[in-house]
């Protein structure tokens, strides 16, 4: 009963629809039975002139603007997603620091073991002939081990005479630094003697 009666009442209506639609033709005027989303468009674009054009109606139904209530996420899980991207975040940072610390701490083994290479390359060559003093003769392997220990004597004195150059080296480039910037402060000082003097 109710189907019969909406079925004539929409029959009635696209009646009377066509019937203005001709009437507005023969004054030329185009028309159309417009559908529920066009209407929308068309209503949508009356009432907001200014931002139609930048937001369109599609937009503005996927926002649920026409909803009594929108849903967001919540605040805890918002939360737990910014505190698992800081989590990540601080996670790879400290692997970089504990990676960089890592390579800085082989370099510096690797230093330290090229310093002191010529000490090891000596303690070793001393531990070698005492191991073996019994095959190679006490003799010979006293007179070794003392012309290890006259070598490192000769080789800690040219690394303490290369020490005391590169020192004095230094020194003179500090003191030729501080003769330079005495003298421009002193051609600073006529200059400014000069023009006052000049006034």
């Amino acid at each position: 009963d109710k189907e019969e009666r909406r079925s004539l009442a929409f029959s009635e209506l696209y009646t009377r629809a066509q019937a203005i639609i001709r009437a507005l033709g023969v004054c030329g005027v185009n028309a159309k039975v417009m559908s529920s989303t066009e209407l929308v468009e068309l209503l949508y674009m009356a009432y907001n002139r200014d931002s139609a054009e930048v937001y369109d109606v599609d937009r503005a139904i996927a926002a649920q603007y026409d909803a009594l209530y929108s849903t967001a996420p919540e605040v805890a899980e918002k939360q737990i997603k910014e505190l698992e991207r800081k989590i990540q975040q601080q996670a790879v940072e400290k692997a970089n620091k504990v990676i960089y610390q890592a390579r800085t701490d082989k370099e510096r083994e690797l230093r330290k073991k090229t310093e002191t290479q010529d000490d090891i390359i000596r303690d070793m060559a001393k531990y070698m002939i005492n191991a073996n003093k019994d095959i190679v003769g006490r003799d010979i392997a006293e007179r070794a081990t003392t012309k290890i220990d006259e070598e490192q004597k000769q080789s800690d004195v040219a690394k303490e005479r290369a020490e005391q150059e590169k020192s004095k080296v230094q020194n003179n480039s500090r003191a030729a630094n501080v003769a330079n910037n005495l003298n421009a402060a002193v051609n600073n000082a006529r200059a400014t003697t000069n023009t006052m003097a000049k006034k």
